[in-house]
């Protein structure tokens, strides 16, 4: 499968994919070939279609909604995830200050890494895996048995519940 970006203003306005059939000839991929069939189907489009790669072969990111498309640099990146990032030359959003601690989420407003507020006011105890980048608060009870998922936390009765 092709994978064909529709980009008005600048911005990804859906990502659609189109059969090898419609885009190869002798086994070479020609990305006007997928335009021009979108063109042809979808001709109430404002936007133009631009090819997208999955696997990332060309122009920098696979496409999706609401990413820029950087035509002067041939390129896909996400939304800015908050004012004060910046785009790297890879194109990818930095933070004016690297994370450090796991599981801690991005403060725009003091511009620094803050550990998230526990999802209840109950969940008290913030753990921090020694071996892998993970982090997150606990539950005051453990789940009663993890294998018959969905368990939901009621904080009134301070319990695990299967709804």
């Amino acid at each position: 499968m092709a994978h064909f970006a529709e980009v008005k203003d600048g911005v990804v306005q859906t990502v659609i994919a189109v059969s090898n059939d419609i885009t190869t000839v002798d086994e070479v991929e020609e990305e006007q070939r997928g335009v021009d069939f979108l063109k042809e189907l979808r001709p109430e489009t404002k936007g133009t279609w631009v090819q997208t790669s999955v696997n990332h072969n060309f122009r920098q990111w696979f496409a999706g909604v609401g990413w820029t498309y950087d035509e002067s640099n041939d390129v896909f990146y996400a939304p800015q995830p908050f004012p004060s990032w910046v785009l790297d030359s890879d194109y990818i959003w930095q933070p004016p200050v690297a994370r450090t601690e796991k599981g801690y989420a991005w403060d725009e407003d003091s511009t620094s890494w803050v550990k998230p507020p526990p999802p209840y006011p109950s969940w008290v105890t913030w753990w921090e895996d020694p071996d892998e980048d993970v982090a997150y608060w606990i539950s005051p009870v453990d789940v009663p048995d993890p294998e018959q998922a969905p368990w939901e936390w009621n904080e009134a009765e301070q319990k695990w519940v299967n709804p």
